[in-house]
């Protein structure tokens, strides 16, 4: 059986067609696209190429292999098409999610389902200032510390959009501490705000009060950004509707409702993920808040633990805190707590006094914590579950970075499940050519030592995979292993 140049060109000119339309369908830019197709092309057309000059004609087993690469490629085809993907929970995190989603991958049908919006979250009530405390942290410190850049880089990519006034400003200010100079500082703040430095003795000096026996002795100063959930949710579900996002209401006693209608599930339920995945480890932290109108503070502060004031810039109110009490569920309004918040913010910046005097309102939520942020996927019969929830009272701040930390795992994640279905499939596949064609038992032990190599040298790509953030490129890299460990099987039995 002759195989002829035409016939290889045409071979290569149809899967060069299908895999660019691939790429670029999964958002891979216009010269990559050309690029990894043509590498791929070259691939096929040199290994049919070998065969067809090694002998005047291509033996059976010689086909199989061209088959499996055939196969092989046409998979990716057969996998790229849009996911149907649901997020559960519109707090911050579900719905940065719904829009980063949405950015990366714009082919895909995706769905947010929640049974509370806006004021009715937890993040409505948030002062809403990017600053994790240091205790903070997931994996590792580098990975923690991944996830605070990138979630300042998100907000400060919205930030650059003057026409879209979605909440986000930058403001300045103070970490100040009477007793103990560890307070004050933040590593993580430190390597991502451009200006953060010690308080001048004179910084520490004026905001010191001899009537109110306040001695600062120790301060840091530096800007970060204040996401106001209160125009910033609503205005971000009103910009998913818009792109095509279905929303709807609805209270979910179980994930696995939802396996089955949908390829992906993002899991931003908060606390109710500990009822939801039956986690132990998640527990709640009581916070009370006072919002108040002082249109004339225009930085925040921090004092020693949990006393805070932190403005909002678009409605001229000012957030004051706070308390932190574990394991609590009370949602009701504490009056101590009011008094003891009103008399610590005040102490610090006096001329809330005033602004006190007329209405203000206090505000109770439960933050989800949990003693290792959990941001991990996993796999409940054909649906994925991506993970992310237990932020504390950190979601604002880290909401973006765990995010992108999760598409990342799930790259890896599918490509993983990708590859194992090539290699199952294939060695399947050789099995039945075997009894068909009667292949020598070299040839399929041969081949098949080949596959587990491609599987091996998989973990050595992964964490290519985990920097580039691009799933194409991995499924890419991963078919380019599985194609040259085919070539070296069926070229040298």
């Amino acid at each position: 059986m002759f195989v002829s140049y035409e016939m290889i060109r045409l071979i290569c000119i149809r899967h060069f067609k299908i895999l660019f339309k691939v790429f670029l369908c999964l958002e891979t830019k216009f010269w990559t696209s050309i690029q990894l197709c043509t590498v791929h092309i070259l691939t096929l057309n040199t290994y049919l190429l070998t065969l067809n000059n090694r002998s005047p004609g291509i033996s059976k087993y010689d086909l199989c292999g061209v088959v499996i690469i055939v196969f092989v490629l046409d998979l990716q085809i057969m996998t790229s098409q849009h996911k149907k993907v649901a997020i559960v929970g519109a707090g911050i995190i579900g719905v940065n999610s719904v829009l980063e989603v949405q950015r990366r991958y714009p082919n895909y049908d995706l769905t947010l389902i929640a049974d509370k919006f806006n004021e009715e979250t937890l993040s409505d009530g948030a002062a809403g200032l990017l600053r994790p405390d240091t205790y903070v942290f997931g994996p590792s410190l580098e990975i923690s510390q991944q996830w605070v850049d990138d979630s300042y880089s998100f907000y400060k990519n919205l930030l650059k959009n003057k026409y879209e006034l979605c909440g986000i400003n930058e403001v300045s200010g103070y970490m100040f501490s009477t007793k103990n100079p560890d307070i004050i500082k933040n590593h993580y703040m430190k390597n991502c705000s451009p200006d953060f430095r010690e308080a001048t003795d004179e910084e520490l000096k004026a905001h010191s009060s001899v009537e109110n026996q306040l001695k600062i002795n120790y301060g840091s100063f530096f800007t970060s950004i204040v996401i106001e959930c209160k125009q910033f949710l609503p205005w971000a579900l009103k910009k998913i509707s818009n792109n095509g996002v279905t929303i709807i209401k609805r209270k979910i006693e179980s994930l696995e409702e939802l396996c089955g209608e949908y390829d992906i599930i993002f899991n931003c339920t908060g606390l109710r993920a500990g009822k939801l995945c039956n986690d132990v480890n998640v527990l709640p932290i009581r916070g009370q808040v006072i919002r108040v109108k002082a249109p004339w503070v225009d930085k925040f502060y921090y004092c020693d633990s949990d006393t805070y004031i932190i403005p909002s810039i678009s409605d001229g109110t000012v957030v004051l805190g706070g308390c932190r009490h574990f394991g609590s569920h009370n949602e009701q309004v504490n009056e101590r707590n009011t008094e003891e918040i009103i008399e610590k913010c005040t102490t610090l910046l006096p001329s809330l006094k005033e602004a006190l005097k007329t209405d203000y309102k206090v505000w109770v939520g439960l933050r989800p914590y949990r003693n290792k942020i959990r941001v991990e996927t996993e796999h409940i019969n054909d649906t994925v579950i991506v993970h992310n929830y237990g932020h504390g009272g950190y979601g604002i701040t880290l909401a973006p970075g765990t995010l992108i930390i999760d598409l990342t795992t799930l790259n890896v994640y599918t490509t993983k499940y990708l590859l194992n279905l090539i290699i199952k499939f294939s060695i399947l596949s050789i099995v039945l050519l075997k009894v068909i064609i009667n292949c020598s038992t070299s040839f399929l032990n041969n081949i098949t030592k080949m596959y587990y190599m491609a599987y091996n040298t998989y973990h050595n790509l992964t964490y290519v995979c985990s920097i580039s953030f691009m799933l194409p490129r991995a499924i890419f890299d991963v078919t380019m292993v599985t194609n040259n460990c085919l070539m070296i099987a069926i070229i040298f039995p």
